[in-house]
């Protein structure tokens, strides 16, 4: 089967990382996928392109250009050059492209939804999000990361028929881990040193709330406890973070060593994982966290409950600093505890939720769908 999987992105965060996996596994199965970046004139190509090629995958950049019914053309005639079967789309501008001339097409088109995120009801994101849930129903399947999603209000305008659940996977085998003596940063090798480090992994944007996360150091830097906040990922909120932890008196602790390749080999020179979002899906590096054996604190949104419940990890309330800051306090004085949810943690991501399963799962509906056309 060729499939194109075709996203909008410029880093390589979860959704990105996801999508490399799964097509890595169709390709195992002997699928052909290829994995598509699309970019305005003038634009360099993205990164999920440059990492997808460097695995081995076929990877190409679309320029796009005019207006979107012209833009939607131009995805088609790609497919339609290289014969593939199945498009598969990631993120809203794709697949709102591919709804504009879905008619227009025999191929079979599949959408994830990675996530929703949640905007004011009169901005120009709402319209855009609007017009998205509208033209879901000309996909032939819709694929949600996360049971909850079903019950999003925008997913209310799509047949229940074309909605399936298929969680996220990772690969059972993790990559090199690194040490402290891998980090060329100093700041960073120190707090590791002296600190009980506090990890987290992602964009900095608003949704992720990472400032939560410098609140409850800073409550808890006040009560004489030693922790340090090290947050790998760029994004707009980067000044506001850094000016906050100024303001909080905790810049010496808290460290943004912007985005970096393979971001989860870091994982083992955290003590906690932590999450603050306020709305995902499934995060990828949340899978992460758990095949590696790192205990976990994180928000009880989207997904994330059905992972880290029956003691595998510790949920709170979003936006709760008291919560937040209370938790942290229990798993560094009680590290039995943590140390058992690991266990308890890895067996439910060994068992469930590796790229394995997934590209399974993916591939009942793209037959399915496929069946539903002839």
């Amino acid at each position: 089967m060729k499939i194109l999987h075709i996203v909008d992105s410029e880093g390589y965060y979860g959704a990105e990382v996801m999508i490399v996996t799964l097509a890595l596994e169709q390709l195992k199965q002997g699928d052909h996928p290829i994995v598509c970046g699309t970019v305005r004139p003038g634009q360099e190509e993205s990164e999920i392109v440059i990492r997808a090629r460097a695995v081995g995958l076929q990877s190409v950049t679309l320029s796009l250009s005019g207006d979107y019914w012209h833009q939607s053309g131009e995805i088609y005639d790609y497919a339609r050059s290289c014969a593939v079967e199945l498009i598969h789309s990631h993120g809203y501008r794709p697949g709102i492209l591919l709804g504009l001339q879905s008619g227009n097409s025999k191929v079979t088109k599949i959408r994830t939804l990675h996530g929703w995120t949640h905007v004011s009801a009169f901005s120009k994101m709402a319209i855009y999000s609007l017009f998205d849930a509208l033209l879901l129903r000309r996909q032939d399947a819709v694929v949600v990361v996360s049971n909850q999603m079903r019950d999003l209000p925008l997913l209310r305008l799509v047949p229940r028929r074309l909605i399936s659940y298929i969680a996220n996977g990772i690969p059972v085998v993790a990559s090199i881990p690194k040490t402290i003596d891998d980090l060329g940063d100093e700041k960073w090798r120190q707090l590791c040193r002296d600190c009980f480090v506090i990890g987290s992994i992602g964009r900095l944007s608003a949704e992720k709330a990472q400032a939560d996360m410098l609140y409850a150091v800073a409550r808890l830097h006040n009560k004489g406890l030693k922790i340090a906040l090290i947050i790998i990922g760029e994004g707009d909120e980067r000044q506001r973070l850094e000016q906050l932890a100024v303001e909080l008196g905790i810049e010496g602790y808290v460290h943004l060593p912007g985005y970096k390749e393979d971001a989860a080999s870091y994982m083992p020179l955290f003590d906690l994982f932590c999450l603050s979002s306020r709305t995902e899906g499934l995060p990828m590096t949340l899978l992460e966290a758990m095949r590696q054996k790192i205990p976990v604190l994180s928000t009880n949104v989207g997904a994330i409950p059905e992972l880290l419940t029956d003691g595998r990890g510790y949920l709170i309330s979003p936006g709760d600093i008291d919560e937040m800051s209370t938790t942290i306090k229990s798993v560094i004085e009680v590290p039995d505890q943590a140390r058992i949810a690991t266990e308890v943690a890895y067996d439910l991501f060994n068992n469930n939720y590796n790229s394995e399963i997934m590209a399974d799962r993916y591939k009942e509906i793209y037959c399915s769908a496929m069946a539903a056309r002839v």
